[in-house]
């Protein structure tokens, strides 16, 4: 397993997933985000499995440093699809440019792929959250969030670390030194 933190989450993917975690940290894009012509933002976590490109994005609204207040639903599935479209992007960059070669080829396995799954996982804050409320704060996200990614996306997924879903191959918990 494939094991790491982000965004106050502890991620873990099967061995055979490409996996790039904190993408919109790797140099090259953050010379893309720094561009002011450009101003790209980028997912947390690349990965590929097969010829699927999945990209994601964390959320942590309930760490103990999360300074940011939840977003209204809309602000969020507008961020979210744009981080995943300007990802795509940099993505085709980092395929050419990137000096790191295993990151640069996995760039190229990624803009390679034929299918693209643009994935937020999102933690409520436990101090105002309640089920119903998160259900339906996820589910708004979701329906925002696919019509916003319609362009370039063939799937939309919105998922909680406490989610078991048949098509979420990884698995994720709230790391604790972060709370």
């Amino acid at each position: 397993m494939k094991q790491f933190t982000q965004d106050g989450n502890v991620y873990e993917f099967p061995d055979d997933w490409l996996v790039v975690p904190a993408y919109d940290e790797l140099p090259f894009f953050k010379h893309l985000s720094g561009n002011q012509a450009i101003m790209a933002k980028g997912c947390d976590i690349v990965a590929v499995c097969g010829d699927e490109l999945w990209l994601i994005e964390a959320k942590d609204y309930d760490r103990k440093s999360m300074k940011e207040t939840r977003p209204k639903s809309t602000e969020l599935a507008t961020t979210i699809a744009r981080k995943g479209f300007d990802t795509l992007a940099g993505l085709q960059v980092g395929s050419r440019y990137q000096s790191d070669s295993e990151v640069a080829d996995i760039c190229r396995q990624a803009v390679n792929c034929k299918k693209v799954i643009v994935c937020a996982t999102i933690e409520p804050s436990t101090a105002i959250s309640s089920n119903h409320y998160d259900r339906q704060f996820l589910h708004q996200i979701w329906e925002q969030l696919k019509r916003n990614a319609a362009g370039y996306a063939d799937k939309v997924y919105v998922t909680q670390n406490r989610d078991e879903k048949s098509w979420k191959r990884w698995s994720s918990r709230k790391d604790p030194s972060s709370r």
